[in-house]
């Protein structure tokens, strides 16, 4: 098994709607891929500075299905439409679980 797990810093004077409405996509991709085992998202709680905004936590039994999930056409959308325009920076790490 693998964990993908990404996390967002938003752009200085991000509009906040376009926050939530990135989550809110963000939700419903989740809740309709069938590719992985497990996908959580969430706000950092600001209990430190220096924290990015958002992290993407998702686990796939193989790297097969990691990469198919990378490459899939709706999850490119979705990057393109609401992840490219508000993000300053996005670090990522896949770890073996």
């Amino acid at each position: 098994m693998l964990r993908h797990m990404v996390i967002f810093k938003f752009k200085e004077g991000t509009d906040p709607k376009a926050i939530d409405l990135l989550a809110d996509e963000l939700s419903k991709f989740y809740t309709g891929y069938v590719g992985f085992t497990k996908a959580i998202r969430g706000k950092d709680l600001k209990l430190r500075q220096g924290n990015g905004d958002l992290g993407i936590c998702v686990d796939f039994e193989s790297e097969q299905e990691f990469r198919a999930y990378a490459d899939d056409k709706d999850h490119l959308e979705l990057i393109k439409n609401y992840v490219a325009p508000i993000i300053e920076s996005r670090a990522a790490v896949q770890i073996e679980i």
